[in-house]
């Protein structure tokens, strides 16, 4: 097995390159499902809820009796509703656990080489950060340098009663944007401009968002006025069935 902490140091190269030659990848068929019989337990209440449906949509609530026929409705929907939650919950229970079994088994290994690319990403910021803050050094000396020869110029013309001749500025090239490896894999960054919040009192107002689960919660703790919000109480419909 390959020393991963190797890796990150630089020293194993080719080898890394290799990999996905070296270790070809086998990717077992998972078998079947018959989905058929589950479908056809489902398909049988197709009809009767083709039926309490229209009967909702045309259901009108003006007597109390009215009112009553259609909590009876709601609560046999309901019970319908279960049913047919029940009978997927137990088709679902045997694949839904083959599939988690088999991203846990994923996970144990992507997740690492996950944390692994993030240290790489790190080390990269860092060594081009240092590059380009080497390359602003000696572009600073570079300039400062012809500065000096640009005023020697100019006194030595001066003294001789000629125009001065222009030092020819020179520029350290920038290194490429992207970088790659020896696989192809390449690298490079992206700017992007970031706000980080250093002092919540000082931001202004248009950049805040009340908090909607604040303020409900104060209305609960019995707070009925809050500057720039209607206080109320709403009635929210409850159904349970027998």
């Amino acid at each position: 097995m390959e020393d991963f902490g190797e890796i990150l140091k630089g020293r194993v190269g080719q080898e890394t390159k290799d990999w996905a030659e070296a270790q070809p990848v086998e990717v077992v068929a998972a078998q079947p499902l018959n989905a058929a019989p589950i479908k056809a337990s489902i398909a049988k209440y197709e009809k009767k809820v083709k039926e309490m449906l229209a009967k909702a949509e045309k259901l009108e609530i003006k007597t109390d009796a009215a009112e009553s026929g259609a909590i009876t409705l709601a609560g046999n929907l309901g019970s319908m509703h279960k049913e047919l939650e029940n009978i997927r919950t137990e088709a679902v229970k045997i694949p839904n656990a083959y599939v988690k079994e088999i991203n846990n088994a994923a996970k144990k290994l992507t997740e690492p080489i996950k944390r692994m690319q993030g240290i790489i990403k790190q080390k990269l910021q860092q060594h081009i950060a240092k590059k380009t803050l080497a390359r602003r050094q000696a572009q600073a000396i570079i300039e400062e340098k012809t500065k000096q020869l640009q005023e020697e110029l100019n006194a030595e013309a001066e003294k001789s009663g000629v125009k001065a001749p222009q030092a020819a500025p020179i520029v350290i090239p920038k290194d490429e944007n992207v970088t790659r490896g020896t696989d192809g894999s390449s690298f490079y960054t992206r700017a992007k401009w970031t706000v980080e919040v250093e002092d919540e009192k000082k931001v202004p107002r248009e950049y805040c968002t009340p908090n909607q689960q604040l303020l409900d919660k104060a209305a609960e703790m019995g707070i009925r006025e809050i500057p720039g919000c209607k206080v109320y109480e709403k009635h929210i419909p409850v159904l349970k069935g027998a």
